[in-house]
């Protein structure tokens, strides 16, 4: 019993340890499945295969199933805008994609724009009574994803760089 806990907390570390890192300071998740999709999907990759649209085919000749889509949007400061914006939520996108049962997922709309806020304020100097307005940038990204599954029955019906990697043995 010990064994499993301890395989399975090695598990969980070793998916910290690979989580990407972004310079989104927040992400929220969004799911929607397919109307196809009556029950949840259990996890069969640890992480899932990103695809472009011309691996497309070769997933459904694989027995490929479309799963729903998964919509990431993701919040940082100003200061970071510099980066590329969807292709910064890939490796989140994996883990997410991957936790809801899919083996490949593939970006098909994304977008970014920058918000701006502005805070009066209200303070006391020597002089007297002062007025402040604070303002703050933050880049809002926001990405949307196809999710798809192939059983990995037919795994190696798939070259080799659409193959996801299994999930470890316990």
């Amino acid at each position: 019993m010990q064994r499993i806990h301890l395989t399975s907390f090695l598990f969980l570390i070793s998916l910290a340890a690979c989580a990407p890192s972004t310079s989104f300071e927040h992400v929220d998740v969004a799911y929607q499945p397919s109307a196809n999709i009556h029950e949840r999907e259990t996890r069969i990759a640890p992480s899932a295969v990103t695809i472009s649209e011309s691996d497309v085919d070769a997933i459904k000749e694989a027995g490929g199933v479309y799963l729903g889509e998964l919509e990431l949007r993701g919040e940082r400061g100003a200061a970071a805008t510099q980066q590329s914006g969807a292709t910064n939520l890939v490796g989140r996108a994996s883990l997410e994609a991957a936790a809801r049962g899919a083996t490949h997922f593939m970006l098909v709309a994304g977008g970014s724009h920058v918000e701006h806020h502005v805070s009066p304020g209200a303070g006391f100097s020597p002089d007297g009574p002062t007025t402040t307005v604070s303002s703050t940038s933050e880049q809002i990204v926001v990405a949307r994803f196809a999710l798809m599954r192939v059983e990995p029955a037919h795994w190696n019906d798939l070259k080799a760089a659409l193959r996801p990697t299994p999930m470890p043995q316990s």
